[in-house]
């Protein structure tokens, strides 16, 4: 399948640069996750290979999963 690999690197490189100033942990199994959210786009679109938009939707639901993450850490936080 045709998956954007530089996109999910840079991506992956910017998520980490961000936590090591604290925060939370990103690791590999994190592009794992974005190549299977994207495949699983694609196949519910009912296509055989992912494209620009599967990996876009993969990225942005990581990414909102990783802030609503932070965001329940620091109202605990601060409880």
């Amino acid at each position: 399948q045709d998956i954007d690999q530089g996109k999910i690197t840079q991506v992956y490189t910017e998520l980490r640069r961000e936590a090591a100033g604290g925060g939370l942990t990103i690791a590999v199994r994190h592009i794992e996750s974005i190549i299977r959210m994207a495949e699983a786009s694609a196949r519910m679109h009912l296509r055989n290979a992912v494209n620009n938009d599967d990996v876009n939707l993969a990225i942005s639901v990581l990414l909102r999963s990783v802030i609503d993450s932070q965001k329940y850490a620091l109202k605990n936080a601060m409880e």
